[in-house]
């Protein structure tokens, strides 16, 4: 298997959003360009991501109705959903060393998850 770099696979200048910016405006942005994730950035620092699970998951919470839908989408900034801290890898990085290490990072939450959630 011939060893791929994650900079083969990474997009080089990816749309961003700060962690003040509003949800309507992060979900125009992924629907207008057809993108499911968002790094936030602050002060040029990746603080976080969105992603329109995220956004979803905020509206699926609750049953809304369409006026409801945009009012919580126009008043909640990202900071409120986003996932801080992700984890990251470097353009130099073996593509499927990072996949075996993905893998393995999901698969241990998910079990250390479901493990608490028996206890």
């Amino acid at each position: 298997m011939e060893a791929t770099h994650v900079r083969d696979w990474m997009t080089m200048t990816p749309f961003t959003v700060t962690p003040d910016t509003m949800l309507v405006d992060a979900y125009q942005l992924m629907r207008s360009y057809d993108i499911r994730r968002l790094p936030v950035l602050e002060d040029d620092l990746l603080v976080g991501i969105v992603t329109l699970g995220d956004i979803r998951t905020v509206v699926a919470n609750g049953v809304l109705d369409l006026l409801a839908f945009n009012e919580v989408l126009a008043h909640t900034p990202i900071k409120r959903v986003m996932t801080r801290s992700p984890i990251t890898v470097r353009p130099e990085d073996i593509s499927y060393t990072v996949t075996s290490c993905a893998f393995w990072n999901v698969w241990k939450r998910k079990v250390s998850k479901a493990l608490s959630s028996a206890l």
